[in-house]
């Protein structure tokens, strides 16, 4: 393998050839994607235009070089790694209602601007599968799902087309360094997730960033967000990091995020970045990073808010602010209810103005009384749990007199007997 791969890698660096590059393309597919993936890990491959580069530097070193230049989207589709323009979103009327925290968009505008984003490996990949048809289903169309390892590449190149040979699923690969322990691979997920959005900012693709096992509840055009004065909105969390939270009384999520692709976001991204990489280990916690941003360089109008009945201490109603130290930067927390993230066993669910929730674990006891049904499988625990949710807070919260305990026990067989059925 390794005779016959070294000339075709000298032919692709050196020969501007689009006839040449074509042919050693193709010749690389035929070998075989997965031994090509192998023998190119710790190279960064980039198609732009019609040459196909490989960078001879090490992961760290080339995602250092990445904050500071564009990178062209890599898709993966069929049988090989390719370039892919931007989906440009759908051009029909939005029939969501509005809220406070929806506007009615530009006449004329794309009403799904935005890149809706989501990372998966491959131990999460159908949870990533259920974001990404339940974002179809309501009526988007700019949503992928983006791979950090080879496995979870491999899988869309084995699986993303259907019987008339069409994609059936947006996928890019940003791949992440794996380290030793899980921990490691997940902080450099959460390190590659920002330098990811930093390049698709510089591309002039506005972003929201998701984790895979939020639920989108319904329908809102994402131009509500890009054609708003902010350049970033950010969702509540719970109370992580402590020390943050006692000092500004509220903290906000790593894991739903919109960034407007505007040079005041580039420039606060950079910083978020910087700090995240302060070790030179090209990990971190990003939702750490996001936070000590806030408290350190942002200003908060958030008196009104704090004012307002707050739930177990936590703050209901989103408000703006400006950074202290790039000018001009504007953001805003959007409305707990609106981007809702809780217990929902201890806590009320949110209204029907709900767009996407992120509830927390299902309770031990719970998990523990239907071990058979949740598993031991983390994956197959986060899909049961967003079923229990969307069960509980659809279907039981109103009626009968039960106990929050009943009702749990009470959904969980409901989801039992609805996939018994199906057998």
């Amino acid at each position: 393998m390794a005779t016959i791969m070294k000339p075709i890698k000298k032919i692709i660096r050196h020969n501007k050839s689009s006839a040449s590059t074509f042919i050693c393309i193709l010749l690389l597919s035929a070998i075989n994607f997965r031994s090509v993936v192998h023998n190119l890990n710790n190279k960064f491959v980039k198609i732009s235009g019609n040459s196909l580069f490989v960078h001879d530097h090490d992961e760290e070193e080339f995602l250092q070089q990445k904050l500071n230049q564009k990178v062209t989207n890599v898709t993966v589709t069929g049988t090989a790694i390719e370039r892919r323009e931007h989906s440009k979103g759908r051009n029909s009327t939005s029939t969501t209602s509005p809220t406070n925290n929806d506007s009615i968009c530009s006449q004329g505008s794309n009403d799904d601007p935005v890149k809706i984003v989501a990372f998966t490996d491959i131990s999460f990949i159908n949870l990533a599968l259920v974001w990404y048809e339940r974002l179809t289903n309501l009526g988007y169309d700019s949503h992928t799902i983006v791979t950090i390892d080879h496995e979870s590449t491999q899988y869309f190149i084995d699986h993303n087309r259907n019987k008339s040979n069409e994609e059936k699923y947006r996928v890019e690969q940003q791949l992440v360094d794996k380290g030793t322990r899980r921990k490691e691979m997940i902080g450099s997920l959460w390190y590659n997730r920002l330098v990811y959005c930093l390049n698709q900012l510089k591309n002039g693709l506005s972003i929201l960033l998701t984790d895979s096992d939020n639920i989108f509840r319904r329908y809102v055009p994402t131009c509500t967000f890009q054609e708003s004065k902010y350049d970033a909105i950010f969702a509540f969390e719970i109370g992580y990091p402590g020390h943050i939270f006692h000092k500004l009384g509220f903290v906000i999520c790593g894991g739903m995020t919109f960034l407007k692709s505007t040079n005041n976001t580039i420039q606060v991204l950079e910083k978020v970045i910087q700090s995240c990489n302060i070790s030179n280990t090209s990990r971190c916690n990003d939702q750490a990073e996001w936070n000590r941003f806030s408290v350190n360089h942002m200003r908060w109008f958030s008196e009104d808010s704090k004012a307002k009945p707050n739930q177990n201490g936590l703050l209901q109603y989103g408000f703006e602010g400006e950074s202290t130290t790039v000018k001009g930067f504007k953001s805003k927390i959007w409305d707990r209810d609106f981007t809702w993230r809780g217990d929902f066993f201890r806590t009320s669910c949110p209204s029907e103005h709900n767009w996407v929730a992120m509830p927390l674990e299902t309770p031990f006891w719970l998990e523990k009384k239907y071990l058979h049904f949740f598993t031991r499988d983390v994956e197959k625990k986060k899909i049961m749990r967003n079923k229990v949710y969307e069960v509980f807070c659809d279907d039981l919260m109103e009626g009968l007199n039960e106990t929050i305990n009943e009702k749990l026990v009470r959904a969980v067989e409901i989801i039992i007997n609805q996939t018994n059925n199906k057998k």
